[in-house]
């Protein structure tokens, strides 16, 4: 692990910062601290939506009878790795993040890959439906994982208030939400259907702004246009490419990343992608706005 100290070490990890050279004091103090924020953010929203998709899966066990067949993959809804905590753990006291938080970040996600266990059972392992004992386990095996959830709601606040950095603590709305699913019920099921909250919801449509240039290509074309802003599900490109609404492209930023997806809109100035796999809270073309 980097120096924490040493802003550079950051840009390795995705938060992309350059380093300046003989910089004056104050100005690595301020940049660092900004680096600091930023990281201390990705962390955050790597929590946050681990804990959205754990009510997600709570909520289906909870409303699925025994033998009622599940309309839908739970593969869409499994949480991944948490990367930035893992990158950053040793440096989120530095963050501003309590020792107790730190160490209930850990507790979850090691009772995380229990509930990952479990889920993976649910939508590799039991198309058809689910087993009474086995669903009553896997609901015990999950529950585990958001009573730590609920716990780290509470601590990450304290955080919050306990330091003086900009980065906010998750939404006020999780706790309530999460401990609705810990209770048996389910938030996340709606006319027949999981759906994530409404709140978290318009988080996935929100658009940050990004102005990089990118090469879009699709029928053996490629045209050079500028990535406006980029959301969890979606980017704004401008100019907007000949082709018509419903075409497959590949979009390719000038730093390598590669990202797929289909037009959905467009006019004479700009274009809209919807992205074909969701991008994460995590992600630095995200994290790092």
């Amino acid at each position: 692990m980097a120096n924490s100290g040493d802003p550079k070490s950051f840009g390795r990890r995705g938060v992309d910062q350059p380093s300046v050279p003989n910089a004056p004091a104050a100005s690595r103090d301020t940049r660092y601290q900004d680096l600091s924020n930023r990281a201390a953010q990705a962390v955050l929203r790597e929590f946050e939506e681990s804990a959205v998709i754990l009510a997600v899966i709570l909520s289906v066990l909870n409303r699925a009878a025994p033998t009622e067949v599940v309309p839908f993959s739970l593969q869409a809804f499994r949480s991944t790795s948490p990367t930035c905590f893992i990158a950053l753990r040793s440096e989120l006291q530095e963050f501003g993040f309590l020792a107790e938080t730190i160490a209930g970040l850990g507790r979850y996600y090691n009772a995380i890959e229990d509930a990952r266990f479990a889920t993976d059972e649910i939508a590799n392992d039991m198309p058809e439906g689910f087993d009474q004992e086995w669903q009553a386990s896997a609901i015990e095996v999950i529950n585990i994982a958001a009573d730590f959830a609920l716990e780290l709601v509470a601590d990450l606040k304290k955080s919050k208030d306990h330091q003086s950095s900009a980065f906010e603590a998750p939404s006020p709305l999780l706790g309530p939400f999460l401990q609705s699913a810990r209770d048996g019920q389910s938030p996340c099921w709606i006319a027949g259907r999981p759906t994530l909250p409404e709140w978290y919801d318009v988080r996935l449509t929100a658009r940050h702004a990004l102005n990089f240039p990118a090469t879009l290509i699709y029928q053996n074309r490629r045209d050079h246009v500028i990535v406006l802003c980029i959301g969890l599900t979606g980017m704004d490109v401008s100019p907007a490419p000949s082709c018509q609404i419903g075409q497959c492209i590949t979009l390719v930023f000038d730093f390598g990343r590669q990202l797929d997806g289909v037009v959905v809109h467009k006019n004479d100035g700009y274009a809209v992608i919807s992205l074909s796999s969701m991008l994460s809270h995590s992600d630095p073309l995200i994290a790092g706005r």
